[in-house]
């Protein structure tokens, strides 16, 4: 005898709600596209995980395999942010073509990390 829980009302994107159902003619009902989905994904993650759990040595080649190639990930998928080096007399032009307050937030960030610039100019750029 299979458990159930009790009915519950969901909501659905119609899009792939009817994508599904036109991959399989046999799903009819929204209630059919549930079953047939969450028994698809219960079954291919429950044979996975029984299988490694019975060959160690596998699921732990497994975890050494996906730390291999997520490695260094965020070293490629993030360029790194290149240090300009702007003198005063271009920062104080580029305030003054500020268009939008995130344009100015972004330089004010800049300003403040620059390491060129002495403590009096930043004053000096930001008004403090």
């Amino acid at each position: 005898m299979v458990k159930k829980t009790k009915p519950t009302g969901v909501r659905f994107d119609l899009e792939q709600l009817e994508f599904v159902k036109s991959k399989n003619p046999k799903l009819k009902t929204p209630q059919q596209v549930v079953n047939f989905l969450l028994h698809s994904y219960w079954t291919e993650h429950k044979i996975i995980a029984e299988f490694l759990q019975k060959n160690p040595y596998l699921a732990q080649r497994e975890r050494a395999i996906d730390d291999l190639l997520n490695y260094g990930q965020s070293t490629f998928n993030e360029p790194k942010r290149a240090k300009i080096k702007r003198s005063y007399e271009n920062y104080q032009q580029l305030l003054l073509d500020c268009e939008t307050t995130d344009d100015y937030l972004k330089l004010k960030e800049e300003i403040e990390e620059a390491e060129h610039l002495t403590t009096r100019e930043k004053n000096l750029l930001l008004k403090k």
